[in-house]
């Protein structure tokens, strides 16, 4: 039920209203069976639309899926660069100074999809890199190549004063093996505190090469594949670095046997199983006997009792 609404998700960006109602459908879907009227919602939703690695049935959540799919289009637009859609969208909005990506600052009046797309450009862009081949496309100090942030970012005083904002690694770079002479070009000569930086900027070029039979390649950092997939932003989305790992993730979700089965084994562990114990706590008024459990006919009925005591 979850794929039907994928077309319009991966084009718009959908109302949070409109997406807690189809959640609510997916909830009832999921607890729910047709003309068997209202039944219990074993599982807490929350808990459902984690991934199986957290513990989830990685269902639900339709705005993290929202978000994963318009991010499938900032990829492509780098990569289908000779396709009318890219042509139309260059031509309409523009380019970044990266020659890349599309422009983000859309004006206010613009109700097209692809200001719903951009709006997540920061988001995205986060977990990008590259992978440095001639150096002829990536940019010195603006694009993420050495590490985990630019050298714009880790050395904004040097920044402030170079010319050469913009320019590519091969037209800063004198010679293509290590050690590289770079031409920085600062609009003055640099004091104390600058050439510090320098001095920690070039140590850390100190071993860098170029590949001129190489080119540049952007990395996708959440797959190990560095190639975009929407599940690898969606699980990054979703991913709470509080709740800890599914510690039976692999002995229940890679048993051989029926889904139904690993399904029921999931609900077990999270304590969705409706015995005497949860009903006494849903329907306190309903149970003739709560103590009484239907095998062993004495103690009472709880999933620990039924599957771990009982013989």
């Amino acid at each position: 039920m979850s794929g039907i609404p994928i077309y319009y998700l991966s084009l718009f960006k959908i109302p949070v209203k409109v997406a807690r109602s189809i959640e609510k459908l997916m909830r009832d879907f999921l607890w729910e069976e047709k003309d068997e009227g209202k039944k219990d919602h074993l599982v807490n939703w929350e808990v459902v639309a984690l991934s199986k690695e957290k513990g989830g049935l990685a269902i639900g959540n339709i705005v993290a899926w929202n978000l994963a799919l318009l991010g499938k289009w900032l990829w492509r637009f780098q990569l289908e660069i000779d396709s009318l859609w890219h042509s139309v969208i260059r031509s309409k909005y523009g380019i970044q100074d990266n020659g890349r990506d599309s422009r983000v600052d859309l004006r206010g009046s613009c109700r097209a999809p692809w200001k719903s797309i951009s709006l997540i450009f920061t988001c995205w862009s986060r977990h990008l890199s590259v992978r440095v081949g001639n150096g002829e496309v990536v940019r010195f100090w603006e694009d993420v190549w050495m590490g985990q942030s630019s050298f714009a970012a880790d050395f904004p005083h040097l920044y402030r004063v170079a010319r050469s904002h913009n320019s590519s690694i091969a037209s800063m770079a004198c010679s293509l093996l290590a050690p590289i002479a770079w031409n920085f070009d600062f609009s003055r000569n640099l004091y104390d505190r600058e050439t510090s930086q320098l001095v920690s900027l070039l140590s850390r070029v100190d071993h860098f090469s170029l590949s001129p039979l190489l080119e540049d390649k952007r990395v996708w950092a959440l797959h190990s594949s560095g190639i975009f997939s929407c599940k690898s932003f969606f699980d990054y989305i979703i991913d709470n670095p509080q709740i800890p790992q599914f510690p039976f993730c692999k002995k229940v979700w890679k048993a051989c046997v029926p889904l139904k089965v690993k399904v029921f084994m999931w609900a077990l562990i999270h304590g969705g199983i409706l015995t005497n114990d949860t009903l006494q706590k849903r329907r306190p008024n309903r149970l003739l006997n709560p103590q009484w459990c239907i095998l062993c006919c004495k103690s009472g009925e709880s999933v620990d009792h039924l599957f771990c005591i009982v013989q």
